[in-house]
Protein backbone atom coordinates (compact mmCIF):
# COMPACT_ATOMS: atom_id res chain seq x y z
CA UNK A 1 0.00 0.00 0.00
CA UNK A 2 1.19 3.39 -0.63
CA UNK A 3 2.28 6.21 1.82
CA UNK A 4 -0.09 9.50 1.87
CA UNK A 5 2.10 11.61 0.29
CA UNK A 6 2.91 9.07 -3.00
CA UNK A 7 -1.05 9.05 -3.02
CA UNK A 8 -1.19 12.49 -3.08
CA UNK A 9 1.73 12.97 -5.93
CA UNK A 10 -0.10 10.95 -8.19
CA UNK A 11 -3.00 13.26 -8.27
CA UNK A 12 -0.49 16.15 -8.31
CA UNK A 13 0.98 14.94 -11.37
CA UNK A 14 -2.38 14.41 -13.15
CA UNK A 15 -3.35 17.86 -12.10
CA UNK A 16 -4.93 16.65 -9.21
CA UNK A 17 -6.96 14.49 -11.25
CA UNK A 18 -6.87 10.77 -11.21
CA UNK A 19 -8.47 8.65 -14.57
CA UNK A 20 -8.18 5.02 -14.38
CA UNK A 21 -8.40 4.86 -18.11
CA UNK A 22 -5.82 7.50 -18.51
CA UNK A 23 -3.54 7.26 -15.79
CA UNK A 24 -4.04 3.00 -15.41
CA UNK A 25 -4.38 1.52 -12.16
CA UNK A 26 -1.55 3.35 -10.72
CA UNK A 27 -3.79 3.79 -7.42
CA UNK A 28 -5.59 0.57 -6.08
CA UNK A 29 -9.00 0.01 -5.83
CA UNK A 30 -8.85 0.10 -2.04
CA UNK A 31 -6.51 3.44 -1.90
CA UNK A 32 -8.70 5.11 -3.86
CA UNK A 33 -11.73 3.65 -0.99
CA UNK A 34 -9.30 5.01 1.43
CA UNK A 35 -9.02 8.53 0.31
CA UNK A 36 -12.60 8.82 -0.31
CA UNK A 37 -12.76 7.29 2.93
CA UNK A 38 -10.81 10.39 4.40
CA UNK A 39 -12.46 13.28 2.41
CA UNK A 40 -9.47 13.51 0.20
CA UNK A 41 -10.82 13.02 -2.90
CA UNK A 42 -14.31 12.58 -4.71
CA UNK A 43 -15.62 10.73 -7.09
CA UNK A 44 -16.94 12.56 -10.09
CA UNK A 45 -17.77 9.09 -11.98
CA UNK A 46 -16.43 5.50 -12.11
CA UNK A 47 -13.30 5.73 -12.31
CA UNK A 48 -12.10 9.48 -12.32
CA UNK A 49 -11.31 11.08 -9.29
CA UNK A 50 -10.20 14.86 -8.17
CA UNK A 51 -8.31 16.10 -5.56
CA UNK A 52 -10.46 17.96 -2.77
CA UNK A 53 -8.30 20.87 -3.00
CA UNK A 54 -7.39 22.17 -6.59
CA UNK A 55 -6.80 25.49 -7.82
CA UNK A 56 -9.17 25.96 -10.29
CA UNK A 57 -9.85 29.85 -10.09
CA UNK A 58 -12.76 29.25 -8.11
CA UNK A 59 -14.75 27.37 -11.11
CA UNK A 60 -14.24 23.74 -9.98
CA UNK A 61 -17.79 22.95 -12.10
CA UNK A 62 -16.49 23.81 -15.52
CA UNK A 63 -13.32 21.97 -14.72
CA UNK A 64 -15.38 19.01 -13.25
CA UNK A 65 -17.81 18.88 -16.90
CA UNK A 66 -14.58 19.38 -18.69
CA UNK A 67 -12.37 16.59 -17.14
CA UNK A 68 -15.95 14.41 -17.93
CA UNK A 69 -16.50 15.14 -21.38
CA UNK A 70 -12.80 16.51 -22.91
CA UNK A 71 -14.25 16.34 -26.20
CA UNK A 72 -17.03 19.34 -25.56
CA UNK A 73 -16.48 23.10 -25.75
CA UNK A 74 -19.11 25.53 -24.01
CA UNK A 75 -21.41 27.40 -25.74
CA UNK A 76 -24.10 29.58 -26.10
CA UNK A 77 -25.02 30.84 -22.41
CA UNK A 78 -22.01 29.62 -20.56
CA UNK A 79 -19.69 31.37 -23.75
CA UNK A 80 -21.76 34.55 -23.27
CA UNK A 81 -20.84 35.07 -19.95
CA UNK A 82 -17.50 34.66 -19.82
CA UNK A 83 -16.35 36.65 -22.88
CA UNK A 84 -18.80 39.63 -21.07
CA UNK A 85 -20.91 39.07 -23.92
CA UNK A 86 -23.94 39.75 -21.53
CA UNK A 87 -25.11 40.68 -18.04
CA UNK A 88 -27.36 36.98 -18.04
CA UNK A 89 -26.80 34.13 -15.80
CA UNK A 90 -27.96 30.61 -16.93
CA UNK A 91 -28.58 28.29 -14.44
CA UNK A 92 -26.91 25.84 -16.89
CA UNK A 93 -24.01 24.89 -18.42
CA UNK A 94 -23.69 24.72 -22.05
CA UNK A 95 -21.80 22.61 -24.04
CA UNK A 96 -21.39 21.46 -27.23
CA UNK A 97 -19.93 17.89 -28.54
CA UNK A 98 -20.04 16.45 -32.17
CA UNK A 99 -23.26 15.11 -33.12
CA UNK A 100 -22.16 11.15 -33.51
CA UNK A 101 -20.99 11.17 -30.00
CA UNK A 102 -22.54 9.29 -26.74
CA UNK A 103 -23.11 11.89 -24.15
CA UNK A 104 -21.09 10.52 -21.24
CA UNK A 105 -21.45 9.13 -17.98
CA UNK A 106 -21.19 11.51 -15.11
CA UNK A 107 -22.59 14.86 -16.76
CA UNK A 108 -26.05 14.30 -15.41
CA UNK A 109 -24.99 15.47 -11.93
CA UNK A 110 -24.50 18.63 -13.03
CA UNK A 111 -26.96 21.65 -14.17
CA UNK A 112 -25.86 20.78 -17.42
CA UNK A 113 -27.52 21.10 -21.48
CA UNK A 114 -25.93 19.23 -24.09
CA UNK A 115 -26.07 20.19 -27.82
CA UNK A 116 -25.10 17.73 -30.76
CA UNK A 117 -23.64 20.10 -33.30
CA UNK A 118 -22.43 19.00 -36.88
CA UNK A 119 -18.63 18.89 -37.95
CA UNK A 120 -19.02 22.67 -39.58
CA UNK A 121 -20.49 23.89 -36.41
CA UNK A 122 -18.94 22.34 -34.32
CA UNK A 123 -15.43 22.82 -35.02
CA UNK A 124 -15.22 26.35 -35.84
CA UNK A 125 -13.91 28.45 -33.36
CA UNK A 126 -12.85 26.56 -30.28
CA UNK A 127 -10.11 28.52 -27.82
CA UNK A 128 -8.57 27.58 -24.53
CA UNK A 129 -9.81 29.73 -21.59
CA UNK A 130 -7.55 29.26 -18.60
CA UNK A 131 -9.32 28.43 -14.93
CA UNK A 132 -6.53 28.29 -11.89
CA UNK A 133 -4.05 25.35 -13.64
CA UNK A 134 -6.70 24.76 -16.37
CA UNK A 135 -7.31 25.23 -20.03
CA UNK A 136 -11.05 24.86 -20.83
CA UNK A 137 -12.37 24.49 -24.55
CA UNK A 138 -14.73 27.41 -24.90
CA UNK A 139 -15.88 29.12 -28.33
CA UNK A 140 -14.43 32.34 -29.11
CA UNK A 141 -16.38 35.90 -28.95
CA UNK A 142 -17.19 35.49 -32.84
CA UNK A 143 -18.12 32.03 -32.95
CA UNK A 144 -20.20 32.88 -29.77
CA UNK A 145 -21.85 35.99 -31.46
CA UNK A 146 -22.65 33.66 -34.52
CA UNK A 147 -23.91 30.71 -32.41
CA UNK A 148 -26.26 33.47 -30.86
CA UNK A 149 -28.00 34.47 -34.13
CA UNK A 150 -28.41 30.65 -35.07
CA UNK A 151 -30.32 30.36 -31.88
CA UNK A 152 -32.02 33.42 -31.65
CA UNK A 153 -35.17 32.39 -31.26
CA UNK A 154 -34.31 30.22 -28.33
CA UNK A 155 -32.09 33.65 -26.82
CA UNK A 156 -34.57 35.91 -27.56
CA UNK A 157 -34.11 39.36 -28.93
CA UNK A 158 -33.28 41.50 -26.27
CA UNK A 159 -30.28 39.35 -25.03
CA UNK A 160 -29.54 38.69 -28.89
CA UNK A 161 -28.93 42.86 -28.89
CA UNK A 162 -27.14 42.97 -25.98
CA UNK A 163 -24.40 40.42 -27.03
CA UNK A 164 -24.00 41.95 -30.52
CA UNK A 165 -23.82 46.14 -28.64
CA UNK A 166 -21.27 44.35 -26.44
CA UNK A 167 -19.15 43.00 -29.23
CA UNK A 168 -19.07 45.62 -31.02
CA UNK A 169 -18.01 47.74 -28.20
CA UNK A 170 -15.23 45.60 -27.05
CA UNK A 171 -11.87 46.71 -27.67
CA UNK A 172 -10.86 42.66 -28.53
CA UNK A 173 -13.70 41.87 -31.27
CA UNK A 174 -12.07 40.96 -34.83
CA UNK A 175 -14.81 41.78 -37.38
CA UNK A 176 -13.23 39.98 -40.32
CA UNK A 177 -12.99 36.95 -38.40
CA UNK A 178 -16.44 37.29 -37.70
CA UNK A 179 -17.71 37.96 -40.93
CA UNK A 180 -15.96 34.74 -42.19
CA UNK A 181 -17.64 32.59 -39.28
CA UNK A 182 -21.15 34.22 -40.32
CA UNK A 183 -20.09 33.04 -43.76
CA UNK A 184 -19.46 29.77 -42.95
CA UNK A 185 -22.69 29.42 -40.59
CA UNK A 186 -25.01 31.30 -43.22
CA UNK A 187 -26.04 33.97 -40.73
CA UNK A 188 -24.12 36.88 -42.82
CA UNK A 189 -27.00 38.32 -43.86
CA UNK A 190 -28.97 38.50 -40.23
CA UNK A 191 -25.73 39.70 -38.59
CA UNK A 192 -25.18 42.25 -41.33
CA UNK A 193 -28.60 43.19 -40.66
CA UNK A 194 -28.20 43.56 -36.77
CA UNK A 195 -24.84 45.55 -37.15
CA UNK A 196 -26.12 47.95 -39.70
CA UNK A 197 -28.81 48.19 -36.87
CA UNK A 198 -26.96 48.93 -33.96
CA UNK A 199 -23.98 50.68 -35.09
Amino acid sequence: MKKFDELKKIFKENKWYYSKSESGNLISDYEILNLLGNGHIIKMKAGLYRWIDINSGGQEEIIEISMIEPRGVFCLYTAMYFHNLTSFVSSKYFLAIPRNCRIPKGVENYPLEIRKWKDNFFDLGIDLKQFGDYNVRIYNKEKTVCDCIRFRKEIGQNTLKEVINSYLNSNQKNYLKLMQYADVLKVKKILSDYCSMLI
